[in-house]
């Protein structure tokens, strides 16, 4: 461990929704037709910040304390050590003694008042501080239309049939439980997810109303589904978009109240889910190990 590295996130969320609907009563109002949009708008505002602390140890040869640099380890690479890391310290800085650490920074030049800080540049052979270029803020706004149809048939008073579509949205926005800040904000979003629902139903009321059944079939396609997967890349969770899948199955109620003080109830749902396109998963380390990904460490699922 070459740094103690954090980062803090924020977001700032902010809704606005409007509904209307329409209903329509035909057939001797046996029928109805309802129509509906619900418009929302999404406005988020996001911003994420890394830091770090950098060990403090024990210079291998003159003893002086030395902030540690990157790309050096303290232990043993391979059964042998680790390159000359700088003027003087022939075996790196593996087996130095770790006395202490640097206060929290969010920039390599805050580490300009530490002396021997062998950091933020090629001269330790190491990487830059992830830090201060990292840090990331921006915008996400979404504008939503999510319309639905309702169509309604009562043969009878005690009987009902349905057959219903409708649109939602589940807003996107910033990942904020992730444990680093990419340096890019695209990195740092991901988008909504859309639903696109169609229902056949019936309810009923039978025996002077002592029993109940409701019934209903649903067929859903879902496009922009958002997951959390393992970047093996960035080591860290992130959450992204599938291509597309879809749900289907039927579900079924029944209450039946023999006596007044008595009431049974029976439920049970039959469903089918399946991934249809996921172009761009996130590899596995085995994957990766294979040969099997992408440049980008991805890999089609579909």
């Amino acid at each position: 461990q070459r740094q103690i590295r954090g980062s803090i996130t924020s977001a700032d969320n902010k809704w606005s929704t409007a509904f209307a609907t329409i209903s329509y009563d035909f057939f001797d109002d046996k029928a109805s037709v309802d129509l509906g949009l619900r418009y929302t708008h999404v406005d988020k505002f996001g911003k994420g910040d890394n830091y770090a602390a950098m060990f403090i140890v024990e210079h291998p040869v003159s003893g002086v304390p030395t902030i540690m640099p990157l790309g050096r380890s303290l232990i043993a690479t391979n059964g042998t050590y680790n390159p000359v890391a700088a003027a003087g310290v022939p075996n790196g800085f593996y087996g130095a003694k770790i006395i202490g650490r640097t206060p929290y920074v969010t920039s390599c030049a805050e580490l300009a008042t530490y002396a021997n800080a062998l950091v933020c540049g090629s001269a330790s052979g190491g990487n830059t501080l992830a830090v201060g270029t990292q840090d990331v803020q921006g915008d996400y706004i979404e504008n939503n239309y999510d319309p639905q149809v309702v169509l309604r048939y009562r043969p009878t008073d005690d009987i009902s049939l349905y057959a219903k579509w409708v649109k939602s949205t589940k807003a996107g926005g910033f990942d904020a439980g992730v444990t680093e800040i990419t340096r890019f904000i695209d990195d740092w979003t991901f988008g909504p997810e859309r639903y696109e629902n169609y229902e056949l139903g019936a309810k009923g009321e039978f025996f002077d109303g002592s029993l109940r059944v409701d019934l209903a079939a649903f067929y859903m396609d879902i496009t922009g589904q958002q997951v959390s997967n393992l970047d093996e890349f960035l080591r860290r969770n992130v959450t992204q978009n599938i291509g597309a899948a879809r749900t289907q199955g039927v579900e079924m109620l029944l209450t039946y109240a023999p006596v007044d003080s008595l009431v049974l109830t029976f439920s049970g749902a039959l469903m089918d889910n399946e991934i249809t396109n996921y172009p761009n998963s996130t590899c596995t380390g085995d994957e990766i190990a294979a040969g099997q990904c992408t440049s980008s460490n991805t890999i089609d699922r579909s």
